[in-house]
């Protein structure tokens, strides 16, 4: 009877020494291969490394041509009994995460590669400031409930455009603090269960950078960087000569280019650096994709007198520099797509000589609305104006020649608000 007593007092500290999954699997990058996996597991302290270490470990690699899913895994960062699981070593010892991890099979549709035959149909969806409301007042119960509407929503993967997490009360100032918000973040019901159901690649904006309207002097920015790449899944973070978490993927007939507009932000200079307008042309330069899409959590294309608030405008030289480059290069199918401004809208930039550049503005999840929408902007479609919660979806279809592009804005509950088809004839010179 002793003894049944013991194990019976002892049952807690069992079930606590057992790993769990506090959110994911979640399935980032992949390519014809491998599949990037994140998983945020708590109760495994002795795989854990000191907390600030190892922060450019690769995430786990999901291999499809092998029996197994996962193949191997190790606890990476930790902080407060919580790891993220991110790298590729064997945890023999914990065989219920293992048969757990082996049951989500990694989210494959189709190759990943530009392609020279008939590409195929696909999305993505898109969005930007997801807000936590941790105030009374604010109102923002149940607002995480556009994350179940978008989870029924089809499409290939998802892009955020910033404002991801919301760093509040100073901390930005704390790498643990930051860290522990996105802890919070994704533990999230409804957004637990969306990550979970497609490829998710991302951009940051400035309140999951730093403090509001943040630049490149922000002196944690280092740590913000190290807390991002620990959440997202993304292909790669910057260059080795240039910091920062912009990269690019292909898929079908579209290659990507995600931007970083903080990092090497410089007030009236730049928003994105001479490092990174460089790798950005020169990826542009060598794409013969279809259509180039082109993200970053701030507006590219309004001009400073229509904005209030942040956008590509301020930095007038080097916003320039690239549109005299697309014109000089004569880089073709270009559409801009960014987050930011807590309402959603179509911008249309007309050309001499070339054809129009159209920039669609996503915003918010969840947050408020930005009144300041309703001012007059000359650049923005008919119609396109939305200002309450809402989420996006691009498609792309048609056959090799006649492929189009259909931009969808749906509100919190799925309900569609506006469409716009986009012609690649008309992506062209």
């Amino acid at each position: 009877m002793r003894l049944i007593l013991f194990f019976i007092a002892l049952l807690p500290t069992l079930l606590l020494a057992q790993p769990k999954i506090v959110s994911g699997p979640m399935y980032g990058h992949q390519t014809d291969t491998s599949a990037h996996l994140w998983v945020l597991v708590k109760d495994i302290p002795h795989l854990a490394s000191p907390l600030g270490l190892d922060t450019d470990q690769p995430v786990l690699t999901y291999f499809p041509e092998l029996e197994k899913t996962i193949k191997t895994f190790s606890g990476e960062k930790k902080f407060d009994g919580i790891d993220i699981i991110k790298s590729d070593r064997a945890i023999k010892d914990h065989k219920t995460l293992n048969i757990r991890l082996y049951k989500k099979e990694a989210w494959r549709s189709r190759p990943i590669k530009p392609i020279e035959k008939e590409a195929q149909n696909f999305s993505f969806m898109t969005g930007s400031c997801n807000f936590p409301y941790p105030y009374k007042g604010l109102k923002g119960k149940n607002k995480d409930f556009i994350f179940k509407s978008m989870g029924y929503m089809v499409s290939d993967f998802m892009l955020w455009l910033g404002d991801n997490v919301y760093y509040l009360d100073g901390e930005w100032r704390s790498y643990e603090k930051m860290f522990m918000k996105n802890v919070k973040m994704r533990s999230n019901k409804h957004l637990n269960a969306f990550i979970q159901s497609r490829p998710q690649y991302a951009v940051w904006d400035d309140h999951d950078y730093g403090p509001n309207d943040s630049d490149g002097s922000y002196a944690g920015k280092d740590s913000s960087l190290a807390v991002f790449k620990q959440f997202w899944a993304n292909p790669s973070y910057g260059m080795d000569s240039t910091k920062g978490v912009f990269t690019n993927f292909s898929y079908e007939d579209a290659d990507f280019f995600l931007l970083d507009g903080r990092y090497h932000r410089e007030p009236d200079v730049c928003m994105f650096g001479d490092g990174q307008l460089e790798w950005l042309k020169a990826k542009l330069k060598k794409s013969t994709a279809n259509f180039k899409i082109i993200a970053s959590g701030n507006q590219m294309m309004p001009e400073m007198g229509q904005r209030i608030g942040e956008c590509w405008g301020h930095y007038g030289e080097e916003k320039d520099e690239l549109l005299e480059f697309l014109l000089e290069e004569k880089i073709s199918g270009v559409i801009f797509i960014s987050g930011d401004r807590h309402y959603t809208e179509l911008n249309y930039y007309a050309r001499e000589d070339a054809y129009p550049l159209y920039e669609f503005t996503c915003s918010p999840l969840t947050s408020i609305g930005n009144p300041t929408g309703k001012l007059k902007n000359p650049y923005r479609a008919k119609e396109s104006l939305y200002t309450k919660q809402n989420f996006g979806r691009v498609s792309f279809s048609g056959p090799q020649s006649a492929r189009e592009c259909r931009i969808e804005v749906f509100d919190y509950t799925g309900f569609l608000v506006w469409s716009h088809l986009i012609k690649l004839v008309d992506l062209q010179d």
